[in-house]
């Protein structure tokens, strides 16, 4: 291997290291692994090919950058039973589905708007709980017209056409 290939290899890495190690790589900390990323194609393609052949992402803002294991990665991610097994209040699909519903709706809270400048600095509890709610409420909602539309069609053919013309209460 020549020697623009091992430095290449070794500043990718070093980015790599230091993103698994938790450390921040930006402008503000590790800005010297920051700015070889930010200012050399061949390390950025050399850090995502790494990461990639690791089950890893690695994102960018103009800020810092980001890591976190691909859908699926066995890796550095977990089973469902193994998340089970490690988290005592959970016993079940279920358990840790809301878990992650409550966690997702957790995250879009702290975005105002679906650009990534706009954060919110802390949401109350109470917040996130009223918000949680909401989101169940109108996902009950949603399965609650999806299965009068289904009941419908079961129903006859007649009808099927019927509930294909005609809008349910509070449904647009």
């Amino acid at each position: 291997m020549n020697r623009g290939t091992m430095e290449i290899l070794d500043d990718a890495l070093a980015i790599l290291k230091a993103l698994l190690q938790g450390e921040v790589v930006g402008k503000s900390n590790n800005a010297t692994l920051f700015n070889k990323y930010r200012h050399s194609t061949e390390v950025e393609d050399m850090l995502f090919h790494i990461a990639g052949r690791l089950e890893l992402r690695v994102y960018s803002s103009q800020e810092r950058l980001f890591i976190c294991p691909e859908v699926g990665s066995r890796l550095f991610g977990w089973s469902n039973e193994e998340l089970r097994n490690r988290i005592s209040w959970v016993s079940t699909n279920s358990d840790l589905f809301t878990g992650y519903f409550i966690i997702m709706t957790l995250i879009t809270m702290f975005y105002r708007e679906a650009y990534p400048d706009t954060p919110v600095v802390y949401i109350k509890m109470g917040d996130l709980v009223e918000n949680v709610n909401r989101r169940l409420e109108a996902l009950q909602d949603m399965t609650t017209w999806t299965l009068s539309a289904r009941r419908i069609n079961s129903i006859s053919p007649r009808y099927a056409e019927y509930g294909k013309n005609c809008r349910m209460p509070g449904k647009g």
